[in-house]
C-alpha cells in the first residue's frame, strides 16, 4: 500500500489547496457593498466607465478625472485604474465582479509567494535542501500569510486592489530575480532580469509604495547569494548598501519632485491639512507599527477595523509609550541585522517588514493607521514560524509520534483559527450598517464612522438620526479635519433643504465653505439652495469659482448656464449648456435647460428637438413635457399642445401630474405655470378626471 505522496504530486496540489482555503475564507465577500473611497475612485469616476474595448478607451481610464462635484485631479495609479476600467466594462457598478478579481489577485499573490519561498529555500547558498521540508515550510508560511485577517482590508476593500496588485507585481519581480540568480545560461538570465524590470514598472504604475523594490532585492542578494563568512565580501556589502541606499533615496526624491514638485514645499503644504506635524507623525509611527505587530500575533476579528483611534505622540514623553515603542523598534531592527549571518530567514522577515513600511510609515503625510499597509511587508513574516514548526515536528518524530501529532494538530488549529477569523471579519464587511457601527464602537472619538453611519441612515430614510450623527461628527478627530467638518455641515445642509428649511441650509453651506473653501460639493449645494430662493446674482459668483477649479465639469457648466438664463443672458447660457452637453450628452436636466434657452432665443424647431430628446431619455419626467406644452402654446401650435397633454394624461401617473397643481410655484423658472396649468386642467375636465385643483 502506498502511504507517502511524491513531492511532485504535493507540488501540483499546493496551488489547489491554496485556492480552496482562500475561497473558503473570502467567498462571503462577493456581496460586500461599496465603501468610502470606492465611490470616489470607481462608482462616480466617469473616466473608468468604459463602454467599449479599444486602446484609446482603455488608456482613458488610466487617469482619474471624475466628473462630479468634489472630484477634480489626477489619481497616479494608472495600472490599477485600467483594471477598474475593464471591470466596469464587464460588470458596471455591480461590486461582485470587482470582489472576484480581488480574490483572484490575492490567490495569485499567495501562489507567487509560495513559489518564491521554494526558490529561496532551494537557493544554492542554503543547506535546507530536502524537497519535502522545503514544500512544508513554503506552504505553511504562505497559508499563514494568506489566511491572516490582517489581509482582509487589502482584499475585501475594493479600492485597495492597488495594494494587493502592487504587491503581486512586486513579489513577481522578486521571484524572477531569484530565478535569474540561479545557475543557468546567459540568455535565460537576461530574460528573467528583463521580466523583473518589467514587473517593477507595473508595480510602480499600481502603487508607489513599491518604489523600494531595489532595497528588497539588495536584501535578498545579501542574505542568499553572498558569502557573508568572508570579511572582504562583508566590507563590499557595506559599501554597496550605502551606495545603493543613496541612489535609491535620490531616485525617490526625484520621483516625488516629478509628481508633486519640490518635496520640501510639498510636505509643508500637505501637512497643513493634517491634525499632526511631520515630527508628530514620525514619533507616532513606532507605536502604530507595534500595534500592527500585535494584530499579527493576536489576530482576533474584533481587533480589526477600517478606522482606529491612536493618540498622536506630541513628544518623546506624551504619551509615555512613545519612548518604549521607539526602543522596541530599534531593538527589532537590531535583531534583524544581528541575524543576517546565522538566521537569515529571521533577518529576512524583520528587515523586509521594516523596509517596506518606509514609504507609508515615515515622512509622507498619510493617515496614521491603515491595516492594508501590511499586505506587502508581512509576506515573509511567517517563514521563521514555519521553519520552527517543521524543526519541531522533525524533533518530535525522533522522540515520540504523539508529540509530532500534537504539533501537527496545533498547526492545523492555528490555520483554521486564522481562516475563521478572516471569514468572520469579512462577514462584518458584508453589512454596511454593522460595519460602521463596529468601527464606531472601536473608534468613538473619530469622525469617519459617525459620518459614514449617518450616510447609511440617510440612504435608508432615517433622516433625523442621520442629522444627529452628522452633527455628532463635528469636532471629532479626523486626519483631514477641515474637509470632514465641511462635509458634515454640507450633508446637514442637504437634509435641511429636504425639510424645506432653506435659510438654515444656506447657513450650513456657507459655514462649510468658511472652514474649507475648496469644498466643491458645499459650493455646488449652496448654488442649488440660492437658485431655489431665486438668488441668481448671489449664486453666479460661486459658479465662476467652481468653473475655475474644474472648467469642463458638466454639472458646473449646466448650473452656470441655468443661472445666466434666469439673469437674462440666453446666448451666454446656450454656450455654457452646449459645453455641458458636449461632456455629458445624455444628461436630461441639461437638455431641458438648453431647450428652454433655445425657446428664449426664439429657435423653436431646435428647442423642440432638444426637449423631445430629454423626454425620450426620461419618459416619466414631467419637466420636458410641460416645457414642450409651454413652447407650443407660446408659438400658437395648439394642436401640438393638445397632443402633448393627451400623452401626458395617459402616460404619466395621476399622482405625479397632481404635483403641478398642488405646488404651483414648482419649476416656474422653466415654463409659465399661469399658461400651462389651466390648459392641462381643461383637458383633465374633458376626460372626466377628478382632481383637486388648488387656486
Amino acid at each position: 500500500m502506498q502511504t507517502e505522496m511524491k513531492s511532485s504530486d504535493r507540488t501540483d496540489l499546493a496551488p489547489l489547496l491554496l485556492f480552496g482555503l482562500i475561497v473558503a475564507c473570502y467567498a462571503n465577500t462577493f456581496q460586500v457593498p461599496w465603501y468610502f473611497d470606492d465611490f470616489l475612485r470607481i462608482v462616480n469616476n466617469t473616466a473608468i466607465h468604459i463602454t467599449y474595448l479599444s486602446p484609446a478607451e482603455i488608456l482613458k481610464s488610466a487617469y482619474y478625472h471624475a466628473n462630479q462635484p468634489g472630484s477634480s485631479g489626477i489619481f497616479h495609479r494608472p495600472v490599477t485604474m485600467i483594471t477598474f476600467g475593464l471591470n466596469w466594462f464587464f460588470y458596471g457598478d455591480d461590486a461582485t465582479g470587482y470582489h472576484v478579481v480581488n480574490l483572484l489577485i490575492h490567490f495569485l499573490s499567495a501562489l507567487v509567494l509560495y513559489r518564491t519561498l521554494k526558490a529561496l529555500l532551494q537557493s544554492s547558498s542554503q543547506s535546507y535542501r530536502d524537497d519535502e521540508r522545503i514544500q512544508f515550510v513554503a506552504l505553511v508560511a504562505t497559508v499563514l500569510w494568506a489566511l491572516h485577517p490582517m489581509q482582509t482590508q487589502a482584499v475585501t476593500y475594493v479600492i485597495q486592489r492597488s495594494t494587493s496588485l502592487g504587491a503581486l507585481f512586486f513579489l513577481t519581480a522578486i521571484y524572477l530575480y531569484i530565478v535569474a540568480r540561479q545557475p543557468s545560461n546567459r540568455r535565460r538570465r537576461i530574460v528573467y532580469s528583463a521580466g523583473c524590470a518589467g514587473f517593477y514598472t507595473l508595480a510602480l504604475g499600481t502603487k508607489l509604495n513599491t518604489a523600494l523594490l531595489p532595497a528588497s532585492l539588495l536584501l535578498i542578494e545579501i542574505l542568499f547569494f553572498q558569502d557573508l563568512e568572508t570579511s572582504v565580501v562583508r566590507k563590499r556589502i557595506v559599501w554597496l548598501t550605502l551606495g545603493a541606499s543613496t541612489v535609491l533615496l535620490l531616485g525617490c526624491i526625484c520621483f516625488l519632485w516629478a509628481l508633486k514638485g519640490n518635496p520640501i514645499d510639498y510636505l509643508g503644504r500637505a501637512y497643513q491639512g493634517r491634525p499632526f506635524t511631520l515630527s508628530e507623525r514620525l514619533l507616532t509611527q513606532p507605536r502604530v507599527i507595534l500595534f500592527y505587530l500585535s494584530q499579527l500575533l493576536w489576530p482576533l476579528p474584533g481587533r480589526f477595523s477600517l478606522v482606529h483611534e491612536i493618540q498622536v505622540s506630541t513628544s518623546l514623553f506624551e504619551p509615555w509609550t512613545t519612548i518604549p515603542s521607539l526602543i522596541s523598534i530599534v531593538a527589532l531592527i537590531g535583531i534583524g541585522l544581528a541575524s543576517i549571518r546565522r538566521h537569515r530567514y529571521v533577518a529576512l522577515a524583520i528587515l523586509f517588514f521594516f523596509a517596506n513600511h518606509l514609504i507609508e510609515s515615515t515622512i509622507i503625510p498619510l493617515e496614521l493607521v491603515f491595516e492594508h499597509r501590511n499586505y506587502l511587508p508581512t509576506m515573509f513574516v511567517f517563514v521563521p514560524v514555519a521553519i520552527v514548526l517543521r524543526n519541531g515536528i522533525d524533533t518530535c518524530q525522533k522522540r515520540s509520534g504523539f508529540w509530532k501529532g500534537l504539533l501537527v494538530g496545533v498547526t492545523v488549529v492555528v490555520i483554521v483559527a486564522l481562516g475563521t477569523a478572516t471569514h468572520s471579519r469579512n462577514r462584518v464587511w458584508g453589512n454596511k450598517r454593522l460595519f460602521w457601527e463596529d468601527a464606531l464602537v472601536k473608534a468613538p472619538k473619530t469622525a469617519r464612522p459617525s459620518l459614514q453611519l449617518a450616510a447609511y441612515y440617510e440612504a435608508h430614510h432615517n433622516l433625523p438620526l442621520a442629522f444627529k450623527l452628522y452633527k455628532h461628527s463635528l469636532g471629532l478627530y479626523d486626519p483631514a479635519p477641515k474637509r470632514v467638518s465641511a462635509l458634515a455641515l454640507t450633508n446637514m445642509g442637504t437634509l435641511l433643504r429636504r425639510w424645506q428649511q432653506i435659510e438654515p441650509a444656506i447657513e450650513h453651506f456657507e459655514r462649510a465653505l468658511e472652514i474649507f473653501p475648496e469644498h466643491e460639493i458645499a459650493r455646488y449645494n449652496l448654488i442649488a439652495a440660492l437658485i431655489s430662493e431665486g438668488e441668481y446674482k448671489q449664486a453666479f459668483p460661486h459658479t465662476q469659482i467652481l468653473l475655475e477649479q474644474n472648467p469642463t465639469h458638466p454639472y458646473y457648466l449646466n448650473v452656470a448656464g441655468l443661472i445666466r438664463l434666469q439673469m437674462g443672458f440666453p446666448q451666454e447660457a446656450r454656450e455654457l449648456l452646449e459645453q455641458s452637453i458636449a461632456q455629458k450628452p445624455d444628461d436630461v436636466n441639461t437638455l431641458i435647460n438648453l431647450g428652454v434657452t433655445l425657446v428664449r432665443l426664439n429657435q423653436m424647431a431646435e428647442a423642440t428637438g432638444t426637449l423631445e430628446r430629454a423626454k425620450q431619455l426620461d419618459p416619466k419626467n414631467l419637466k420636458p413635457r410641460l416645457c414642450l406644452i409651454d413652447l407650443c402654446l407660446k408659438s400658437g401650435q395648439l394642436s401640438a399642445a393638445d397632443d402633448y397633454v393627451q400623452k401626458l394624461i395617459y402616460q404619466i401617473p395621476m399622482g405625479i401630474i397632481a404635483g403641478i397643481f398642488t405646488d404651483p410655484a414648482k419649476d416656474t423658472i422653466l415654463y409659465d405655470m399661469n399658461i400651462v396649468r389651466p390648459f392641462v386642467a381643461s383637458h383633465l375636465r374633458d376626460t372626466q378626471t377628478e382632481l383637486l385643483v388648488s387656486p
